[in-house]
């Protein structure tokens, strides 16, 4: 293999996923960049997940399905067996653009000292079925806010190695954690203006219960108290303004309006 074409390990963590893991599983396969690992760690589907990953096995390097303690667990599992140089990681009901992975090599090719390589995603709407370009933001603003898209992340494999895992202590914000402990590292970040992944939004709940706490320890542990206050009270208002808007508006009008005003 040439030395400009390192391996690239993609990871993919679910449970009862069949709806459309098949659709990461072919994307993956037909990206344009072909020296990829690809891992599935599944928590014991129920459904028709385990019978997709045989149909498409050959193009699966790495998979295992046992109970796990959360979705962070599940992705720790698969970063310790990744091989790559760089990982991401793709939700089973996202999927990435056919030349995501050769932009990344190819910037990981000209900016190799960098730890973390993220870019642009368009988030889908699901209830009502429209797409909408979403951009990452300066990366220096992580310290108040989830300011990196993270299914269009890109770690150093190394960088893992030295600075932990995800704590999986978190339920919720644990990615949020990881990215801003190895931020206080000095990790080097390189921001890529381009789109990297869909991300499927599903229609759920955009502030999930418990968030707002998890913030606030998250802020305390790495920022400031005042962070930590002001995270969780922001969360706990637009939590409250979501509640609100979708009774007022019903689910379909806050939708849209949640399209056109949430999404930047």
């Amino acid at each position: 293999m040439k030395t400009n074409s390192p391996l690239i390990s993609i990871i993919t963590v679910l449970f009862n996923g069949e709806e459309y893991l098949e659709h990461a599983t072919q994307n993956i396969a037909n990206q344009i960049y072909t020296n990829i690992e690809y891992i599935i760690i599944d928590g014991g589907s129920t459904d028709k997940t385990i019978d997709i990953i045989k149909k498409y096995e050959e193009n699966i390097d790495f998979f295992i399905s046992e109970l796990d303690k959360g979705i962070y667990d599940a992705m720790n599992k698969g970063i310790k067996k990744a091989k790559g140089k760089y990982i991401g990681l793709l939700n089973s009901d996202d999927y990435y653009e056919p030349d995501a992975i050769e932009i990344i090599t190819n910037k990981i090719n000209t900016q190799p000292d960098f730890d973390f390589f993220f870019g642009n995603a368009n988030i889908i709407n699901e209830y009502i079925q429209k797409k909408k370009l979403q951009k990452s933001v300066n990366h220096k603003n992580i310290k108040k806010d989830f300011s990196i898209i993270h299914p269009t992340v890109f770690v150093k494999k190394e960088t893992y190695t030295k600075y932990g895992l995800f704590d999986i202590s978190y339920k919720i914000a644990a990615d949020y954690e990881l990215l801003l402990r190895f931020y206080k590292k000095n990790c080097k970040f390189l921001y890529i203006n381009k789109t990297i992944t869909n991300f499927r939004d599903g229609g759920m709940s955009y502030y999930n219960k418990g968030s707002a706490q998890e913030q606030f320890r998250i802020h305390k542990e790495h920022t400031t108290l005042w962070n930590a206050y002001f995270a969780k009270t922001k969360l706990k208002i637009k939590e409250l303004l979501q509640k609100i808007f979708k009774k007022l508006l019903g689910e379909r009008k806050y939708h849209n309006l949640r399209y056109k005003y949430l999404y930047k």
